[in-house]
């Protein structure tokens, strides 16, 4: 129980910060959500690839390690899928303001 409150608390948090990143990008809040979403549940899936792969040594560890080393893979995803997010959204957004400073004096 305590698990699924914490993956949805997760989800949640992941969720809600793409949403905030999209909104103040003026980009597609939704599908930008569901990106995040997404990411962090395709970083649960690398790290179920990493155990199969890596099986013999992962094997010992407890269940509950294992939930947890995947979540924490998961948001470690998801920051880094938000932060190039980001860094590509405000660079673009600071070149068309120095284009739009250039257009002032054309007129």
């Amino acid at each position: 129980m305590l698990i699924l409150t914490l993956l949805g608390i997760i989800i949640f948090t992941v969720g809600w910060a793409f949403f905030n990143l999209a909104k103040k990008y003026k980009k597609n809040v939704y599908g930008y959500t569901v990106l995040g979403v997404v990411v962090f549940i395709s970083g649960v899936l690398i790290y179920i690839l990493l155990y199969i792969l890596l099986m013999h040594y992962l094997m010992n560890l407890s269940r509950y390690i294992h939930e947890y080393l995947s979540f924490a893979i998961g948001v470690v995803t998801s920051v880094s899928t938000h932060y190039l997010l980001e860094k590509k959204w405000k660079k673009m957004q600071d070149v068309d303001a120095e284009e739009a400073i250039d257009e002032i004096g054309k007129d």
